[in-house]
């Protein structure tokens, strides 16, 4: 969300009402609680849409609010075959990415957060041994920011 603000995107963000000033803190301009309305209802021809949540159902519904030559892409979930199918029949572009970096994408965020054009968010802070505790945290999917791990 912050890169794509820091590269001139107009963003909106979804989370739950509890996280709005949250999401809107991290640039988003506009904001969608997702508990009281459906962002498919408020969206439309979306140039490009990032979806993070593992449901082929959710995935459909962010292929909707996609305009034609937009592109989705799904951090978690894979798409199905129909899927695919809708996104070309319908003339839009439907990925699975997986986030990974190299050291360029590194210097390049670490510049990004040592001129303040981005931050960071630390959730949590764990020791070593607690791993396990972290890691269902992380599975609970109400981790806002990052969870460190401490040596």
């Amino acid at each position: 969300m912050q890169i794509a603000r820091h590269l001139g995107a107009y963003v909106i963000g979804t989370s739950s009402a509890a996280n709005r000033d949250f999401v809107l803190g991290l640039g988003a301009h506009e904001h969608i609680d997702y508990g009281a309305q459906r962002f498919e209802n408020v969206v439309k021809d979306a140039d490009v849409v990032v979806d993070s949540i593992p449901d082929l159902q959710h995935l459909e519904r962010s292929l909707q609010v996609v305009k034609s030559r937009g592109r989705l892409i799904s951090l978690v979930a894979f798409p199905d075959e129909r899927l695919s199918r809708i996104a070309l029949m319908s003339r839009k572009f439907l990925y699975r990415m997986e986030v990974g970096s190299d050291g360029d994408d590194m210097e390049s965020i670490a510049g990004l957060l040592e001129y303040r054009r981005i931050r960071s968010h630390v959730s949590q802070t764990f020791p070593f041994d607690q791993i396990p505790l972290a890691h269902r945290q992380l599975e609970s999917g109400h981790t806002r920011g990052k969870v460190v791990i401490t040596l």
